[in-house]
């Protein structure tokens, strides 16, 4: 079975593959995500610590169009082999849902603004507490 992590090319092979099912499958468009979370919580009981919990997850997204018709699909496993239901699914999916005249994906040639990105302030620079840290 492939790694859960996202490989360390960003994963942008798996993507692009997700992405050429959805077109083979009749989607006009389509884009792509994949993202990985953690998560630390710590219960506390009569003023103790009880109980200490951490989770990871790994997800990709899917977003397609078949004209003016969109889906969007997850999955939390990376496994390709699993990327042609996927895709079959979205594009199934798409085809029944009302038109969107605003749907589609942007143009590719429309300008990016990278300091309304930098702006967005989307990366905590002080990093994921340790386990230790949150029981004291």
């Amino acid at each position: 079975m492939p790694d859960a992590h996202i490989p360390p090319d960003g994963g942008l092979d798996r993507l692009a593959d997700l992405m050429a099912r959805a077109r083979a499958h009749g989607a006009d468009s389509a884009d792509a995500v994949m993202f990985e979370s953690t998560s630390l919580s710590l219960s506390v009981r009569h003023g103790r610590p009880e109980e200490l919990e951490r989770a990871e997850s790994t997800d990709v997204g899917l977003r397609v169009f078949v004209g003016q018709r969109s889906a969007i699909v997850s999955a939390t496993s990376l496994d390709p082999r699993g990327f042609d239901l996927l895709a079959e699914r979205a594009v199934a999916m798409a085809r029944v849902v009302p038109e969107d005249r605003f749907g589609g994906i942007g143009d590719a040639d429309a300008p990016f603004d990278a300091a309304i990105g930098a702006a967005l302030d989307l990366d905590d620079p002080a990093g994921e507490p340790e386990a230790a840290a949150l029981e004291a």
